[in-house]
């Protein structure tokens, strides 16, 4: 028996008040100083490693499924929603690398090297999902269609490329992300809000999209979306690398590759 849209509508809106209430009544548990604390770095590298490496191969795995659609199909949104999810996965991989307390590859550590990195995988992902959402669909010629796919891959190497060098070569004249004994600067936090809130339009957008289709996969990247503008709500607030909030937004963003697994699972 199929649902009428006035139902499926109702379970979206239940499906998207918990998932907005969950986080909100988390972070204002841990709102108070009683319940700060600073993780061990024993603990807390390897945490932040597994959810990094989760995440990186959802979102590679997305990329994958997406750019298989595209070619067959030539939808922008597609592409758009396969080529946010390969830069998120390309640069953090390179922030995971980053992050104080790694060992020395090919990029530098630091606190601020990391949260550079962080940022420019937020910045363009939300910038690229947003785009997704708002463009018209429109369909690609079959012969241009490789072509796209190449020019998207070559962006997202070059801009992984980029963040690379700009990081190794530039961090220490850049404006401070993080100053420690004092926490995060303004121009961070400002930045994770921007973030935040693409990843809000987004989400409404895409709720309009299930709305029309009722389909499952596109509800559980709604939900993926709404629990990512969350977690970034985590890396304005915290005041150490290892710290509890830094974790929640990291906790977040795993729930929200989790919802984005289930929802390519889902797929047809």
């Amino acid at each position: 028996m199929h649902k009428s849209s006035q139902q499926i509508g109702r379970s979206a809106i239940a499906y998207l008040v918990s998932v907005v209430l969950i986080p909100i009544g988390v972070y204002l548990v841990f709102a108070r100083d009683t319940f700060y604390f600073v993780f061990d770095p024993a603990f807390f590298l390897p945490f932040h490693s597994g959810v990094e490496i989760f995440t990186i191969s959802v979102a590679a795995a997305i990329a994958y499924v997406s750019f298989a659609g595209y070619m067959r199909d030539g939808g922008r949104t597609i592409l758009l929603l396969g080529t946010a999810f390969l830069a998120q996965a390309a640069l953090d991989a390179i922030h995971n690398l980053a992050y104080p307390g790694m060992p020395f590859l090919f990029i530098r550590t630091g606190t601020n090297e990391a949260i550079y990195l962080w940022l420019f995988a937020r910045i363009s992902g939300s910038l690229l999902l947003l785009m997704s959402s708002i463009l018209p669909e429109k369909e690609a010629r079959q012969e241009m269609r490789s072509k796209a796919l190449i020019l998207a891959s070559v962006a997202v190497a070059l801009l992984s490329i980029a963040s690379a060098y700009t990081v190794n070569s530039f961090v220490e004249v850049l404006p401070a992300m993080f100053i420690p004994g004092k926490g995060l600067t303004m121009l961070k936090i400002g930045l994770e809000y921007l973030v935040s809130l693409a990843l809000g339009i987004t989400a409404l957008l895409y709720l309009r999209m299930y709305l029309d289709s009722a389909n499952k996969t596109i509800l559980m990247f709604t939900i993926g979306v709404v629990l990512l503008a969350f977690s970034e709500i985590g890396f304005t607030l915290y005041r150490h690398a290892y710290d509890v909030y830094n974790s929640l937004g990291h906790v977040f963003k795993l729930v929200a590759f989790i919802a984005f697994l289930a929802g390519l699972l889902k797929a047809r």
